[in-house]
């Protein structure tokens, strides 16, 4: 059983008679999902319709499992589902305490987010029972993290560093010219302006630091191709091992999801580096990295070993907004362990060192994970409050992806707080 499915067996054995527990995956993964708890100590009985008719008969199928040896019942739905399951969710949402009191076990179900969001807008009174959603990607393990940036904690404020650029342009001095538009772009980075770091770093010739941060903006931005051809050039940074070192994590990171032993050897060998070169900030996202590789191997043990270790060298550097990174990581792994008290005071340690730091695209994530966590801990009108306030800061930052993940959690809040 991979460690996805073993995440979602022990919400399993945590549960007590009847629980509804919405699974988003595509219709692969939930058989796959089926197949692995039939394998192990979980006999499950699957009601998977594919038409109008099957649909009609849902509630029936549900009721019937009573008599069902299974320990568990797993609905599968499609992404485009038939007419006829608008009606069948009508009457899963009038006959929801029957149902509940026949089955008396939990009951997953599984789907897209189309599919989900339909459950929800068709039997709220149903859905109002769940517990979190859990989410299953085609991998089959959903605490894939994105990878942490190398990068230089700039102190001056981005004004500032656009008055020294301009004023080095202007007496010709391109050695101090490009060096104010490394800090300045890295400044923008941090603070989420990415477009604007890109027209910043196409204003002055090229230097080794600056195409470092190019490789970062040009990820950020989508362009993998770019972002690789600049750091699989080992030339560039030859004899200046910090930033051989920050070279190495953004290899790293490009190539974490096709090559992770690759990708380890890259954060372990920019690890040693930068500590000779006393760049400890980066040491710091180096093992941090290192955490997110266990992370998704389900090694957790090892990865709450590496982020620890990574959350006390960023602390010692004093860089607050690797810090504040560091920590909602720990958060995101806690929140995995179904530790929510301790993944709240982590998160909330980790947003005050964002707000410090003024890194608004790192408070996103935090309070979108803090408003799951508190959601998870039974406090709803915490969790939309911070899910509405996530939604807010991502959208002024641009990122309706993120602003739209965090608009779910705030209308899943707000559902558990009517109920109630």
């Amino acid at each position: 059983m991979s460690a996805a499915f073993r995440d979602v067996e022990r919400l399993l054995s945590l549960a007590h008679g009847f629980v509804l527990v919405p699974v988003e995956c595509g219709p692969d993964v939930a058989r796959s999902l089926a197949d692995a708890l039939d394998a192990g100590a979980w006999p499950t009985l699957r009601i998977e319709p594919t038409s109008d008719a099957g649909w009609h008969e849902i509630v029936a199928r549900l009721l019937d499992a009573k008599s069902s040896e299974a320990r568990v019942v797993v609905v599968i739905g499609s992404r485009q589902p038939g007419a006829g399951v608008h009606a069948a969710l009508r009457l899963v949402n009038q006959r929801r305490d029957s149902i509940a009191t026949a089955l008396a076990r939990p009951l997953l179900w599984c789907g897209p987010p189309e599919f989900l969001k339909l459950a929800w807008e068709g039997a709220p009174d149903f859905w109002s029972i769940r517990t979190m959603t859990s989410r299953l990607t085609t991998s089959g393990t959903p605490w894939n993290e994105a990878p942490l940036w190398p990068g230089v904690w700039v102190t001056d404020p981005p004004e500032r560093l656009r008055d020294m650029l301009r004023m080095a342009k202007a007496q010709g001095d391109g050695a101090i010219a490009a060096h104010a538009a490394a800090l300045l772009a890295e400044a923008l980075v941090a603070r989420g302006e990415i477009e604007d770091a890109a027209e910043v770093i196409a204003e002055v010739p090229s230097t080794p630091a600056l195409r470092i941060v190019e490789a970062v903006v040009a990820a950020a931005r989508g362009d993998r191709m770019l972002a690789e051809a600049i750091v699989s050039d080992e030339t560039f940074t030859a004899g200046a091992p910090e930033l051989e070192g920050r070279r190495l994590i953004a290899l790293g990171n490009l190539r974490v999801d096709v090559d992770r032993p690759a990708a380890q050897q890259a954060y372990e060998k920019a690890a040693s580096l930068l500590g000779g070169a006393r760049d400890i900030s980066n040491v710091a996202v180096a093992l941090a990295d290192l955490g997110l590789v266990a992370m998704s191997d389900g090694a957790l043990d090892q990865a709450e070993a590496r982020l620890d270790e990574a959350l006390d060298v960023a602390h010692r550097s004093g860089d607050a907004r690797v810090e504040a990174r560091v920590l909602s990581k720990l958060g995101r792994l806690h929140l995995l362990r179904r530790d929510s008290r301790r993944a709240c005071a982590v998160l909330e340690e980790a947003l005050t060192c964002a707000e410090g730091a003024g890194d608004p695209r790192a408070e996103g994530e935090i309070l979108r994970r803090l408003a799951r966590a508190y959601l998870e801990l039974g406090d709803p009108e915490k969790a939309e409050q911070d899910a509405r306030r996530a939604a807010s800061i991502e959208r002024a930052m641009g990122d309706e992806q993120a602003a739209l993940e965090a608009d779910d959690i705030a209308r899943d809040a707000h559902a558990a707080v009517s109920a109630d």
